[in-house]
């Protein structure tokens, strides 16, 4: 079958292969009830689409788009989606098909998803979907998405392991390795999984069929690791974009770190993929976020462009765009320092306007910090933001305003040494070096009881940023997970800081 399936992939045309992405669009935000309002021109158009795509490469984006959508689904539940919305078109797509068949068979999908016994995945907010008129369920479903913090890393499995898992069949293996790769890239387009899958899925059906599959093995993950570090890369770019509202300044200073860019430069260089990487990131074709990363790649490397090239980062701009951007991520940044860093006045935190001023301000803070990930940064500036907006109506605004911009320089310095620190010792050096760093911040204990009091204290407080640290420092900091720890350990009493 996946035979087959590879065959109606490279037999459809670039239109054809487009279609798939739409009709499944359609079909993962639940318009598919919709468009049984919409009359029969919309309806024989889905039909037209799904046929021009062929069955296995559809149920293959189905159960990629809801895996990202359900990631706490189990694959059985994403399996009698997939099958579920297939049988619907099978049905209401055949010459015989009765008047009305879309209209009935998805007003039946959207109560099978409401029940209690629902096949379907499950998730916290389907029961106030499920409250609404009827009319109202598919927009309602199509807002659901999972939110928790990400799953852990998909496991590499052994030769041994795979060879063992196709035994089951190329289908089968096919459609629950869809099925952990999307639940694990939940934020970047479905086709980029598809791809990785086809890509592994090729590579166990050819190297366990032969006796020298360790080195087969080994040629068909060195062919491919090009595009998995660009998978893991676009992952990590899309998951900051759809969840920290200031990855745009973030990732600006970022890359403008590595050419030492001033403010207005690096303003020019970014905007294209700043304005749009929120929503090439949520299509489910990558067409669009390839042509930004591209955009980037020509306006970083180009010869006109502005910026210290070093040897490093002119080797990066000789690869091919899927490869240049992961290459410059692991390159060195150095601190940038700019004179004059306050804001000019109170009405540029509280700027309704395009807010360049505070971008600006951001921007200068952030280029002094280049141990701190582009998640974290970005999560520090959401909450400074949040303490902040308040300010702008309070009766001595710039003392709040001074107070919590204070504070965010304080808490973004003391981030920077930790995760300084972090890559340039061992594990063991690190914690006694935020221990040590801890019993210097504290004052001389007055009393015994005191300095024992003081002591558990401070052993809580090394554990957490230790956390923090192993799990926040990497250039890959998890978007949500970090969010969640910079704002427990800045929104908080300043005894439990």
């Amino acid at each position: 079958m996946l035979r087959e399936e590879r065959r109606i992939h490279s037999d459809l045309d670039p239109v054809s292969k487009m279609r798939i992405f739409q009709v499944v669009l359609t079909l993962s935000a639940f318009t598919l009830v919709s468009a049984a309002w919409e009359g029969e021109t919309r309806v024989e158009e889905l039909c037209r689409e799904r046929n021009e795509a062929g069955k296995d490469a559809f149920k293959a984006m189905v159960i990629a788009l809801y895996s990202q959508k359900f990631a706490n689904g189990t694959f059985e539940e994403i399996s009698a989606t997939s099958d579920h919305i297939l049988k619907i078109l099978e049905k209401c797509c055949s010459p015989d098909a009765n008047p009305g068949c879309y209209e009935k068979e998805t007003r039946e999908l959207v109560t099978l998803f409401c029940r209690k016994d629902s096949p379907f995945p499950k998730h916290p907010d389907l029961d106030k979907c499920c409250g609404k008129g009827e009319h109202e369920w598919g927009l309602c479903l199509a807002s659901l998405h999972y939110s928790s913090e990400e799953l852990p890393s998909l496991q590499e499995l052994t030769n041994e392991e795979i060879c063992e898992q196709l035994k089951h069949g190329a289908q089968v293996f096919s459609a629950r390795y869809t099925y952990e790769l999307s639940r694990r890239y939940q934020s970047i387009p479905a086709d980029l999984v598809l791809k990785a899958t086809k890509n592994y899925v090729e590579m166990a059906e050819k190297c366990c069929s032969r006796s020298l599959s360790k080195i087969c093995f080994l040629q068909e993950r060195l062919q491919h690791k090009d595009f998995n570090i660009f998978l893991r890369y676009a992952s990590n770019v899309c998951e900051n974009a759809r969840h920290l509202k200031t990855h745009k300044t973030a990732f600006m200073v970022y890359y403008a770190s590595l050419l030492k860019l001033p403010f207005d430069d690096a303003f020019t260089a970014t905007r294209s993929i700043r304005d749009n990487l929120a929503w090439c990131c949520s299509q489910k074709n990558s067409r669009c976020l390839t042509e930004k990363f591209t955009e980037l790649h020509q306006a970083l490397c180009n010869d006109s462009s502005p910026g210290l090239k070093s040897e490093d980062f002119q080797k990066c701009c000789g690869k091919a765009p899927p490869g240049a951007l992961p290459c410059m991520d692991n390159l060195e940044r150095h601190a940038q320092l700019f004179p004059g860093t306050a804001l000019s006045s109170l009405s540029d935190l509280c700027d309704t306007g395009d807010g360049k001023a505070l971008q600006r301000f951001w921007f200068q803070t952030g280029a002094k910090y280049p141990s701190i990930p582009v998640s974290v940064f970005a999560s520090f500036m959401d909450v400074i933001k949040l303490i902040s907006e308040p300010c702008c109506n309070a009766s001595d605004a710039k003392g709040c305003v001074n107070f919590n911009l204070t504070d965010f320089a304080t808490a973004a310095s003391k981030f920077e040494h930790l995760c300084s620190k972090y890559f340039k010792l061992d594990w063991a050096e690190f914690k006694k070096a935020v221990q040590g760093d801890l019993q210097s911040e504290a004052p001389a204990a007055a009393a015994a009881e005191a300095e024992a009091a003081s002591q558990n204290h401070d052993e809580a407080r090394a554990q957490v940023l230790t956390n923090f640290a192993s799990s926040c420092c990497s250039r890959y900091a998890p978007a949500r997970k970090c969010k969640n720890m910079v704002e427990e350990m800045t929104v908080c009493k300043k005894d439990d800081c």
